[in-house]
């Protein structure tokens, strides 16, 4: 994929980046020294080259752009692995934006080589044995010490984001699912927002020990490359796609005793209890809020059950 970026993109390669930060500075002046210090002719040691992710300056997201209608978060299973997939829920909870290393850098203090490691996931080993050529023959056991500013970092921030009311069936408790955002995905929506997002559904691999009791099962979470935050006219028309009713249910219900069947609307499940509610009724409804005299006052009645 980032081959094909750099093909589409051949003035971007040409073009020097105007605001540098740190990192830019940092890989420029280590070019510079070793095209001043190598031979003619003299390869640089594989495990020493600069990997791709460390001189990588851009950033690949997908975009569901066909017209098919997001998936409830309760029907996100185990057949959407791997797959794209677009979800809309209500964003719980937000972790702060903390930076997650995607290259670590280390400095042998014996030979002085420097050793890049690629982080994939959310945890890693750091390294601790030089493994350059130098400290491999004069067996002098360098040991290696992890340069923060050599390294890179990228924004990261942990969603948790729950189905809508109307998704969740009777009875049953609204289901989250937990949602990665990385780089120009993070600080777009907060707590409490509609949101609809469209990425990547995958398993969290665990490493190490936490790999051994994991067993055979595994923690899912999207990894987010589209987050859009939908208001209430989006959710409404959201709501206008689902079916509607049919003329016969529209005539039946214009009918006479019209109180009678909203009040029966609520807890169905429960049987009876048809004067409490109607004061629920009264009381999810309200009255009309009054102004008089450009005084607001409050309008809803408090109903004693």
């Amino acid at each position: 994929m980032s081959d094909v970026v750099y093909e589409v993109l051949p003035d971007f390669k040409q073009n020097e980046i105007v605001a540098k930060d740190t990192l830019d500075i940092y890989i420029e002046h280590r070019l510079l020294l070793e095209q001043r210090l190598r031979q003619p002719g003299e390869q640089r040691d594989p495990r020493n080259r600069y990997p791709p992710e460390l001189m990588r300056r851009f950033e690949v997201y997908f975009k569901d752009m066909s017209s098919s209608k997001s998936i409830p978060i309760r029907d996100v299973k185990a057949q959407h692995i791997g797959k794209l997939v677009t979800v809309r829920g209500i964003v719980t909870r937000g972790t702060e934006v903390k930076p997650l290393m995607v290259v670590a850098t280390y400095t042998c203090d014996q030979c002085g080589a420097e050793t890049y490691q690629p982080v994939g996931s959310l945890t890693f080993m750091p390294l601790a044995i030089c493994p350059s050529e130098d400290c491999r023959v004069n067996k002098s056991g360098g040991r290696l010490y992890l340069q923060s500013r050599g390294s890179k970092f990228i924004k990261f921030q942990e969603l948790k984001v729950q189905e809508h009311s109307d998704q969740v069936p009777v009875g049953h408790i609204p289901r989250t699912i937990t949602v990665f955002c990385r780089g120009e995905t993070t600080r777009q929506v907060l707590p409490g927002d509609h949101v609809s997002i469209t990425g990547i559904f995958l398993p969290l691999l665990r490493s190490g020990f936490r790999q051994i009791a994991q067993g055979l099962l595994s923690e899912t979470y999207l990894e987010a490359h589209n987050v859009l935050k939908t208001s209430k006219a989006d959710d409404e028309n959201w709501d206008a796609d689902q079916p509607t009713l049919t003329e016969e249910e529209v005539v039946r219900l214009s009918e006479d005793d019209f109180y009678s069947k909203l009040a029966g609307s609520l807890a169905p499940e429960i049987y009876g209890h048809e004067d409490v509610k109607k004061a629920l009724l009264l009381l999810l409804v309200g009255g009309v809020d009054r102004s008089p005299k450009g005084m607001r006052i409050r309008g809803s009645k408090f109903t004693i059950i």
